[in-house]
């Protein structure tokens, strides 16, 4: 149930022999005698396990005995409880959003569930006392799009946006964490055989924990509808919420920084944001300083600033004190 290879050509020959995966030959007459089922993995913890096998493996994959009766390797498959979950290996998220389509891009985004997905990640940065996020949590999402509006969304809590990848990307790699965010789940693009496929890649990514974002309409979803009668989707405590998005994880942002970075020395320094509360015309001016020197293009800044006031804490800026801050911004960069 792996992800068939990409073909762009459109001849009969390349969509046969490249752009269909060989599993999908394996029911064929001449093939049945030649296959053979590998039923044992180790990544997973035993819950997450149990998902990937009921939606994917008609319930025959299991965990490999020598892991399953191994205290180390299942203590470090057990999850710990953050200050949004409980100890659940499995959480399904009741986003409530709306997905939209995107500007300049094809798919959908959903900027509700991306700032859901970077408080979480946050939370378990800061609850699990994770050293580098880059080697433990991973975000995947079938849509470039919303790729994008992550890696902002994490640049605002000082986490590596490198985290959140496409699942065609992801192939292959595997993390503690997972949060998979389907953006619109009623689509074609993640529903059907291929669908199923592209669910079965980005959950099964998961060594740990796996997380999944739900928006409007999850329920049609066949496998998503599946997995909800084991595991009932949880909503998250909007005022923690807000929170998390407050906080600024020392992380290394950098890929290229020297030994002088957190991430290196193995320390992780979490601080409170200024106060939006007291002057949230500043922080917001700061924020949206931090994200230039990041490298936003001054011709991109308005989008990042109407990105950033769907966040609790600047919600009370006026109109004309955004468009202030960005004409500021623009002439200075000039």
């Amino acid at each position: 149930m792996q992800l068939a290879p990409i073909a762009q050509a459109d001849s009969d020959d390349v969509r046969v022999w490249l752009g269909t995966s060989p599993f999908a030959w394996k029911d064929l007459s001449p093939l049945k005698s030649a296959t053979n089922m590998l039923d044992e993995q180790w990544r997973m913890a035993p819950d997450i396990c149990t998902v990937v096998s009921r939606i994917s493996y008609n319930s025959k994959l299991r965990v490999a005995e020598p892991a399953a009766t191994d205290p180390k390797w299942m203590a470090a498959r057990a999850a710990k409880p953050t200050k949004l979950l409980g100890a659940e290996s499995v959480v399904l998220i009741e986003t409530g959003a709306t997905p939209r389509p995107p500007k300049g891009f094809r798919g959908y985004e959903c900027p509700e569930s991306a700032r859901l997905v970077a408080a979480l990640a946050a939370d378990h940065v800061a609850s699990w006392g994770i050293r580098d996020a880059r080697s433990e949590i991973l975000i995947l999402t079938p849509y470039r799009a919303q790729r994008r509006l992550l890696g902002s969304e994490l640049n605002s809590v000082g986490l590596h946006q490198s985290i959140a990848s496409t699942v065609h990307r992801a192939q292959g790699l595997e993390r503690r964490i997972v949060i998979f965010d389907p953006v619109c789940p009623t689509a074609d693009f993640v529903n059907g055989e291929d669908g199923q496929r592209l669910l079965n890649v980005g959950l099964s990514r998961a060594q740990c924990r796996l997380i999944i974002m739900l928006q409007r309409g999850w329920q049609a979803h066949p496998v998503l509808a599946m997995i909800s009668e084991v595991h009932a989707p949880i909503v998250l405590s909007t005022s923690m919420v807000d929170k998390l998005l407050l906080l600024r994880l020392s992380q290394n942002l950098n890929p290229g920084s020297t030994s002088s970075s957190p991430a290196a020395t193995g320390k992780i320094h979490v601080v409170a944001k200024q106060s939006p509360a007291i002057q949230p015309r500043a922080a917001f001016r700061e924020e949206l300083m931090s994200r230039m020197q990041r490298g936003v293009a001054p011709a991109h800044l308005k989008d990042v600033a109407l990105t950033l006031r769907n966040k609790a804490a600047y919600r009370a800026l006026s109109d004309s004190d955004v468009q202030s801050l960005l004409d500021e911004l623009q002439r200075k960069s000039r």
